[in-house]
């Protein structure tokens, strides 16, 4: 087990800008998968409050629906 988690996506962006564009349309922070060498990837933690982790996965949902 852990607190943190590589997720991949579809979007047809490098991981920096997918995480780049995130933080700067909804605040939330997640580390680009290409500084690992995992691009089309993304690292994402999980070891906040329960709201917070439920909140942010909201707006990155809304997000990916607008990609």
């Amino acid at each position: 087990s852990g607190t943190t988690a590589f997720l991949r996506y579809a979007a047809p962006i490098p991981s920096g800008e997918f995480c780049l564009r995130l933080l700067e349309e909804t605040g939330v922070l997640l580390v680009p998968g290409a500084a690992f060498d995992m691009d089309g990837h993304v690292r994402i933690g999980y070891a906040n409050d329960p709201e917070i982790l439920r909140e942010g996965l909201g707006r990155m949902s809304g997000f990916l629906k607008d990609l």
